[in-house]
């Protein structure tokens, strides 16, 4: 019942993938690979552009990207709120989405 919890996070995933089809069919692109902090790729599909990003360390980590799709939808994240800009902060991980409009 914590919206806060680890379990309560795996379920939104689960339903994001039911509910976003870019996660299942959307074309997967790495970005950033020699980062060793920072994990970064999007899936790409016709309509949808999805930015993944994952700090895998304990310090904050620099992450321009995030600027950069500073006019997608934040999806979702495992912090309470947004990131600031520029800056992702110790083990956070967000998705952040760009609905092309038709």
């Amino acid at each position: 019942q914590d919206p806060n919890s680890i379990f309560w996070f795996y379920q939104k995933l689960i339903a994001l993938r039911k509910q976003e089809q870019v996660l299942t069919d959307g074309k997967y692109e790495l970005l950033l690979p020699e980062d060793e902090a920072v994990f970064a790729y999007t899936r790409t599909n016709p309509n949808t552009e999805l930015l993944v990003l994952c700090n895998f360390t304990g310090q904050e980590q620099m992450c321009s990207l995030l600027k950069e799709w500073g006019d997608g939808e934040f999806l979702l994240g495992n912090y309470p709120e947004n990131s600031p800009a520029e800056m992702l902060r110790p083990y956070e991980t967000c998705m952040i989405i760009r609905r092309n409009k038709e």
